[in-house]
């Protein structure tokens, strides 16, 4: 009895490790539809008008609970953290998936092992205002208009042109930074 409730403790610890520790929030089409449809540009002309619809739609598609900042930016904090947020010169550690709205990976630190350390004035307009949105132990799930992330030129060889990017953030922590 004993070697049975230990195999059937060792196949659900299994089971837990494999699942997101922090899985996005998922509504219904119809809820998406009825809320983000207002956002939708009816004759979209110029690229960030075009990208809007995507992004709109990729979130509809996918279910994502978003709501959108005043730039443009979609996104949903799932797990709030704890504490202060973090200004643009701290020092920060932050676990991170991205990928295409195709959902093909193009980085992640969870793929490289550890996470990744640097301050908010070194990275991507988008990142600089997602990031501060998080309190350590917090995540986020971010869509990111091209215009916030590599724009016109993309990333060569690694990023195409105009391309929106999906981020999955897990804020670790950071610590001040002065300026002097």
């Amino acid at each position: 009895m004993q070697k049975q409730l230990l195999v059937l403790s060792l196949l659900l610890l299994s089971y837990w490790s494999c699942q997101e520790s922090n899985p996005v929030k998922k509504v219904s089409e119809a809820v998406l539809v009825e809320r983000l449809s207002k956002d939708l540009v009816a004759n979209p002309k110029t690229q960030a008008e075009i990208e809007r619809n995507v992004i709109i739609n990729h979130a509809i598609d996918q279910g994502y609970d978003v709501q959108p900042t005043a730039s443009g930016i979609y996104y949903q904090i799932i797990t709030p953290g704890t504490g202060s947020h973090p200004g643009m010169t701290d020092m920060i550690t932050a676990n991170y998936k991205g990928s295409f709205l195709n959902g093909k990976e193009f980085d992640s630190s969870y793929s490289a092992g550890k996470p990744l350390e640097f301050t908010l004035n070194n990275v991507i307009k988008g990142w600089q205002e997602v990031i501060p949105m998080l309190k350590p132990g917090g995540s986020g799930l971010f869509i990111i208009p091209s215009h916030y992330a590599y724009g016109e030129r993309g990333f060569p060889n690694f990023i195409p042109p105009n391309s929106p990017l999906v981020f999955k953030i897990e804020l670790i922590s950071f610590d001040l930074v002065n300026d002097f």
